[in-house]
């Protein structure tokens, strides 16, 4: 397939990404990797290619030339089916590429041992801010990148992490903006670290065009932090303003509403669990507790919890009938400071045969991460949405002895 230079722009990049069958395209970066000699040196055009071994995600090269001069090297992603790894490459923070002077911060703690040099993941210390407010860390790039991503850590042998934090980023023209939600349009709060070594990442469901990124700590016990960025750069500004003036990313995942256990729709009976916690009251964490929002009465808190030795806990909950369910919505106990905060999802049809979130199509179960409080919601939607009547949370660890309430997200007129 031959794209005419004049006529490249954003929308070739799609034509490219659906002529292989692909939903469109993520987003235009520079490419490296296409030999600029198979092209024919006489043709004004662009040839495109794709490697051999392309699976979900595909870097499809194309090159562009003109009177026999080479200009530019174009790399197209292409949206992948299922997101089972994060997209694109780090960014230069843990290997060091991004140098000590490019990382900058509201003010540290100790200059010495504990400031901006050290905010690299993996890395010996941590970032830890000073008591001015507010609190920042600013990553900038000698040029534009396409950020699709990030992960954080805490403070290696400390008891220090960021719990969550918001992100605004700077374009080339130096205008910053704040990060927003996709489905609610209001800044994004991203859940960070409960203990200072695990690595919490997270995939943003709209990659930013930026010069510069920068993390503003939410909430803490006491702020330090690690971190690494992903995507896809350095593009230069041609290539930069093809992703200008259009959403970067791919078709976000369907949102849904709420099936009923919230509300009520969905009696108690529907409602069990592998194993209850024993308080005074036997079914103060029972099960049916578990509703998303619900409010203990008399003074008695709220939420499903696990009995401490269960080793393979569930909250279960049945539908009723096969529904379309897009995701899951948590939340901590209430009244008590107990939360979960990472779980696994299966569902099934028949209450036998239970299927991982992702595990067939990407190799491997999904872990998410749960909850940073016991009052905020955390949710979690499906690369697309399956069919089930069945659908099991599984958490692997936890707050104080944790605690759930919840909400199974989906179509409700299915069927």
């Amino acid at each position: 397939m031959r794209i005419h230079q004049e006529q490249r722009n954003r929308n070739s990049s799609d034509m490219i990404c659906r002529y292989l069958g692909f939903e469109g395209a993520f987003a235009t970066v520079s490419g490296g990797q296409y030999d600029a000699s198979s092209i024919d040196a006489d043709a004004e055009a662009a040839a495109v290619i794709c490697p051999p071994n392309t699976t979900s995600i595909t870097d499809c090269w194309h090159n562009e030339t003109m009177e026999t001069v080479n200009e530019e090297n174009i790399a197209v992603v292409c949206c992948p089916g299922l997101m089972c790894n994060p997209l694109g490459d780090p960014l230069g923070l843990e290997r060091g590429t991004i140098p000590d002077s490019a990382i900058t911060s509201s003010g540290c703690h100790d200059s010495e041992s504990i400031c901006t040099q050290y905010a690299r993941l993996n890395g010996p210390s941590a970032w830890v801010p000073s008591q001015a407010n507010p609190k920042w860390l600013d990553v900038q790039f000698e040029s534009s990148y396409v950020v699709t991503g990030i992960a954080t850590q805490g403070r290696p042998g400390f008891e220090h992490w960021t719990r969550s934090y918001t992100i605004s980023f700077s374009t080339s023209s130096g205008d910053r903006y704040n990060y927003f939600n996709v489905y609610s349009r209001e800044i994004q709060v991203f859940g960070g670290n409960s203990e200072q070594y695990k690595t919490s990442t997270h995939v943003f469901v709209v990659p930013m065009l930026a010069r510069s990124v920068r993390i503003h700590p939410h909430s803490y016990s006491y702020i330090a932090l690690r971190l690494e960025l992903y995507g896809y750069g350095p593009l230069n500004e041609f290539i930069a303003s093809m992703n200008r003036g259009v959403q970067l990313g791919c078709t976000p995942p369907v949102l849904g509403e709420g099936l009923g256990v919230e509300d009520g729709r969905i009696p108690d009976s529907s409602l069990t669990s592998s194993s209850v916690y024993q308080s005074q009251n036997p079914d103060a964490m029972a099960a049916y507790r578990g509703r998303l929002n619900a409010i203990g009465t008399d003074g008695e808190t709220t939420g499903w919890t696990a009995a401490l030795d269960d080793q393979d806990k569930w909250i279960k909950v049945d539908l009723g009938k096969e529904s379309v369910v897009t995701g899951v919505i948590t939340q901590g106990g209430e009244n008590y400071i107990r939360w979960y905060t990472s779980l696994q999802i299966s569902y099934s049809v028949d209450n036998q045969e239970w299927t991982y979130a992702l595990e067939k199509e990407c190799g491997s179960r999904r872990t998410y991460p749960g909850n940073l409080d016991g009052i905020t919601p955390s949710t979690k939607l499906f690369p697309k949405p399956v069919v089930a009547r069945y659908i099991r949370l599984h958490p692997f660890s936890g707050y104080y002895f944790g605690g759930m309430r919840f909400e199974i997200l989906g179509v409700v007129n299915f069927g």
